[in-house]
């Protein structure tokens, strides 16, 4: 289930056609999102990672650019959870902190999977939208 819900919202990016990002698969089947032109605010290209690893969840981390958003309006506009880095299992979204950037961790459970349907105009596109516009040069 993770790994077949990993490759349809890899088809939902894609069908959304963003021109500068590229989408690079891992041995582990992970998803990498990276820039073409790099990213704002800080060194490299890469702004995303989709892994569908654990058989349980499918985890999604998105790179933004330090204090740009709003955790409580995140969990609002795609009606999940804000959980702590330390609730496995549930599914839910939180926020890690870094010195150049922040870490936005979105964990979507088998449980949940079930239930949701990937494609170009879903809550988590849209936004993965938005956080690529904010990163990407």
């Amino acid at each position: 289930m993770v790994q077949t819900k990993a490759q349809e919202l890899r088809a939902a990016i894609q069908m959304r056609g963003w021109s500068n990002t590229t989408l690079l698969s891992t041995d582990q089947e992970d998803i990498i999102l990276n820039s073409r032109t790099g990213c704002r605010s800080w060194k490299g290209t890469k702004w995303g990672f989709i892994s569908a690893e654990s058989p349980e969840q499918l985890n999604i981390t998105i790179d933004l650019p330090r204090n740009r958003v709003n955790i409580n309006e995140i969990c609002e506009q795609l009606e999940m959870e804000l959980i702590s880095n330390e609730e496995v299992g549930l599914s839910g979204i939180w926020l890690e902190k870094k010195a150049d950037r922040d870490t936005l961790h979105i964990h979507i459970t088998n449980h949940d999977l079930n239930d949701t349907v990937f494609s170009t105009e879903s809550k988590l596109i849209n936004f993965l939208s938005e956080a690529r516009r904010w990163n990407c040069l």
